[in-house]
């Protein structure tokens, strides 16, 4: 979000101070109350931190005939960060036969031959050199007996030495006829990797070494279990996505996978193991999030009962006038699950949930003609049924830390004793967006004689520049898609 300027109105006796205006086509959501606030001047603008380099990540790449390659540009600063800005640059091609610049920091193989892709932002340079292959040299190649669909989006490896912490790398994947052609490798991060390839019906485990670069490797040599679902709580009961969470130790699962289904399935395979899972399922007003934690797969054979002996049910009750869809909606726990993946079902219809009992973080979000309210309830214990209320009546409290404040500096509003609050008239914490991305939101200093406003960048944790002013002036929060500069 780019940062409007701060605005100052001086009273003087032929002009008389304006009050925050909108067009008519403007919506002012909700306005906070009232605080004060205590700021003295600075020391001027504080310097802001400079650009010293341009790079991209690679001085060569490949890039195949007839394809696209995306090249990441990071810029480098005075106080040591590293930004992605590859978005915003300008690009140009040594030569337009051999490869031609596209959408954003893209580039697409016209020829075989090589060329030079120069990238400029803010005053600076970075080059790449590269070249048009008829084929890529795939980094590694998995040699799977799989003819269904299969794939491999990313890689599990140790992070900062931490002894049981793993992080992910995002790869590209690329199957045919029993090869599954692996690329995008970070080399510069110690291994192993470890992966799950997914197939229609079964997850294949897979560990990489440095010393499998450019050669053709099998899957683990592990046993793996069919795993069968008994489905004891609905019949017609529909599943479209069961997700996995491996233990690769003791302590913490790792490592997620997951396989989509239509609709029926009766049975699938995995290796051994020590797995939490998720299963989704849906019929036609309800979607059922089935767990399973801590489960050990270690037979030939074995069988997961789905009944309702430890499910609940929540309900939603929206109090809005106009009709409105979910977009999103997921029950969180990052105790079993390191990620809080979306349930799935035709949320036009929705209008409850069946869940394991367990505590969850609640998140979902409301589409109501071009504005998206996203609510977060968290730690809700779901050991008994509950009916959530909500609604789109948005309600403000601005609270500020009394102290003095200093020019130019940062005032952050999620954190201490200085907070804005966004809920509903029922308590709910919420974030509220427009087609565009986020609503806007201001605070607004004003006292007498002068009037500020500036715009808060962030509405998740909300921060704003102060005005570099003199004096104590009440400060409110204004929450709208306007616009205008005021």
């Amino acid at each position: 979000m780019k940062i409007k300027p701060i605005i100052l109105l001086v009273l003087s006796l032929l002009l008389l101070l304006p009050t925050v205006s909108f067009a008519s086509n403007d919506q002012v959501i909700t306005t906070s109350n009232k605080t004060s606030i205590t700021i003295k001047k600075g020391q001027g603008d504080q310097e802001q931190k400079k650009i010293i380099s341009l790079k991209f990540k690679t001085d060569s790449v490949e890039v195949e005939k007839n394809t696209t390659g995306y090249l990441p540009l990071f810029a480098e600063y005075s106080d040591g960060s590293r930004e992605f800005v590859g978005e915003f640059a300008e690009y140009q091609s040594s030569n337009s036969k051999v490869i031609e610049v596209i959408d954003k920091y893209g580039v697409s193989g016209i020829s075989l031959g090589t060329a030079q892709l120069t990238a400029k932002y803010e005053g600076l340079k970075a080059y790449i050199e590269v070249k048009v292959v008829e084929e890529i040299t795939p980094d590694v190649t998995v040699l799977i007996d799989d003819q269904e669909s299969i794939s491999l989006q990313e890689l599990n490896y140790k992070y900062d030495d931490n002894k049981y912490y793993y992080t992910t790398m995002s790869i590209r994947s690329q199957y045919d006829n029993g090869k599954l052609k692996l690329y995008g490798i970070d080399w510069d991060v110690e291994g192993p990797y470890y992966g799950f390839i997914v197939g229609k019906n079964k997850i294949y485990k897979i560990t990489i070494d440095a010393d499998d670069r450019g050669k053709e490797i099998y899957t683990d040599d592990v046993q793996y279990t069919e795993v069968s679902i008994s489905n004891a709580i609905k019949e017609g009961l529909k599943y479209n996505r069961i997700y996995l969470e491996y233990y690769l130790n003791a302590k913490d699962p790792e490592i997620l996978a997951y396989m989509e289904f239509d609709e029926i399935v009766e049975s699938f395979f995995i290796p051994e193991g020590t797995y939490n899972i998720q299963i989704l399922a849906y019929d036609e007003h309800s979607i059922y999030q089935l767990l399973s934690l801590k489960t050990e797969i270690n037979q030939d054979h074995q069988q997961l009962v789905l009944d309702d002996s430890e499910l609940v049910k929540v309900e939603f009750d929206g109090q809005i006038d106009k009709g409105y869809e979910f977009p999103v909606l997921s029950l969180c726990n990052f105790d079993y699950f390191t990620t809080c993946s979306p349930l799935y079902g035709d949320y036009r219809k929705v209008n409850k949930i069946f869940t394991t009992k367990l505590d969850y973080d609640i998140r979902f979000s409301v589409s109501v003609d071009k504005i998206r309210y996203e609510f977060e309830i968290d730690e809700v214990d779901l050991t008994n049924n509950i009916k959530i209320d909500f609604d789109n009546n948005i309600q403000a409290q601005l609270n500020i830390a009394d102290q003095v404040y200093e020019g130019n500096s940062n005032l952050y509003l999620y954190r201490g004793d200085s907070e804005l609050t966004i809920e509903d008239s029922y308590g709910n914490k919420l974030t509220v967006r427009d087609d565009n991305g986020e609503v806007k939101g201001y605070l607004v200093f004003e006292n007498e004689n002068e009037k500020y406003i500036s715009e808060i960048t962030s509405l998740s944790k909300p921060t704003v520049k102060l005005p570099n002013i003199e004096g104590t002036f009440d400060v409110y929060f204004v929450l709208s898609d306007v616009e205008d500069d005021y």
